[in-house]
């Protein structure tokens, strides 16, 4: 398995996590 992969795999997955919590503060901005 390739690290270059791996960076963009984790990279890939805490951008989405952000944006999760971006969209639950436009629904619930507590």
């Amino acid at each position: 398995m390739k690290p270059e992969k791996n960076i963009m795999e984790i990279a890939s997955k805490c951008i989405h996590k952000e944006s999760v919590l971006r969209n639950r503060k436009k629904i619930a901005p507590f």
